[in-house]
């Protein structure tokens, strides 16, 4: 009969494990969901997840070995669950750099509009400056001489002199040539609209280019993605087509797991130090963290009653990383958490600041009016 630490160790350390395993992996879908709907990878780090790929399979195989149920559980739905998310991470990667080649687009086409705009603004300006001139110059003048008939003929010859100025010296200002100069005006009129026009249309044409422009769609996670896979199936093959027994197979699948374990567990290091070099802990994933700290934990405890130093090393190194997360986490504040607390912290002053406001100042004296003022000031500063 098996003793109670037996069975601690040996059945209920090992499903528990598996249980936190799989939450484990299951803890990004719900962040990934939503990045997937926002169409942004944002600060989800993917990397991690193309190692989980291959630490899963390693692992699985490493079930099969030594025909242990635990360890397969604890693997294979993290496996689909890897596969999931490298190609959402994909999917988010490539729509990140659509997204800003967009946005350096039409930040293009904006400022050319706006160029062409502010020119066909100006040549109508210019336009109606001149027509204006040509079509008030002489009824002012004529108007001038009505009222005031003793300057007659100073009033005459100024009308002469402007009209000679502008249209020449050979043009009679008192032929036809008011209404030629007004049909020229409607033709420059109609030439102005055809060209804003015709700039519009180039502007449509280069916004349709745009949107339809096809470009380069590079996604560097799937490269990791595929370089993990292509990595653990050679190396599969070479265990199964290599004459060796069971022993050996699981000395070398359990060396190559730990290898593996070593990226798994370099993703989480290097968030520890972008953690300590950012002054920003929102790079720690709060449910992945715990999960795989308590998963490591019970694994820990499932390899110390198996005497498995394969299962012993991987999840020692995994409790302590967890532990060094959590303490940076209880230690450094996130941005969100920041803004949240700036964010209340102006709610109220401006609460107080709006309180003030309503305090009358009748029968006060002048010095506490004009305090009160200044503080005003600075609230709403």
């Amino acid at each position: 009969m098996r003793s109670t630490r037996e069975i601690l160790l040996e059945y209920v350390s090992p499903l528990f494990g598996a249980i936190f395993a799989n939450m484990m992996f299951a803890a990004p879908l719900h962040d990934v969901r939503r990045a997937v709907q926002k169409g942004s990878l944002g600060h989800l780090n993917p990397t991690p997840w193309a190692v989980m790929t291959g630490n899963t399979l390693g692992w699985i195989t490493y079930s099969y070995l030594l025909n242990n149920y635990f360890i397969f559980w604890a693997n294979a739905p993290g496996f689909i669950f890897s596969i999931w998310l490298n190609m959402a991470a994909a999917k988010l990667q490539y729509c990140d750099r659509l997204a800003d080649n967009m946005r350096s687009s039409f930040v293009e086409l904006v400022e050319t509009s706006q160029n062409t705009v502010e020119e066909s603004l100006r040549q109508r300006n210019r336009h109606n400056a001149n027509f204006n001139f040509h079509r008030t110059g002489f009824r002012e003048k004529s108007n001038a001489i009505g009222d005031h008939t003793d300057e007659l003929w100073w009033e005459s010859q100024d009308i002469e002199a402007t009209w000679k100025r502008t249209n020449g010296p050979g043009v009679d200002p008192d032929d036809g040539s008011r209404d030629h100069e007004f049909e020229h005006a409607a033709t420059d009129e109609i030439s102005n609209t055809h060209h804003v026009l015709n700039n519009f249309g180039e502007l449509r044409a280069m916004a349709m280019e745009i949107a339809t422009e096809r470009m380069e769609a590079p996604a560097p996670h799937e490269k990791v993605v595929v370089g993990v896979i292509i990595a653990w199936f050679a190396f599969i093959s070479c265990i199964v087509f290599i004459p060796l027994d069971s022993k050996q197979r699981e000395f070398v699948i359990g060396i190559a797991v730990n290898i593996n374990m070593s990226f798994f567990y370099g993703a989480p290091l290097s968030i520890i130090f972008k953690v300590i070099k950012t002054k920003d802990s929102s790079w720690i994933h709060r449910k992945t963290m715990i999960m795989n700290t308590l998963c490591a934990l019970f694994f820990l405890a499932f390899g110390i009653g198996r005497m498995d130093y394969f299962l012993i090393v991987p999840n020692g190194i995994g409790v302590l990383l967890g532990a060094v997360q959590l303490f940076l986490r209880l230690l450094i504040p996130c941005s969100e958490e920041v803004t949240r607390i700036e964010k209340s912290r102006n709610e109220s002053q401006n609460v107080v600041c709006k309180n003030d406001t309503n305090d009358t100042t009748i029968n006060r004296p002048k010095s506490e009016i004009s305090t009160e003022d200044d503080r005003r000031s600075v609230c709403s500063a």
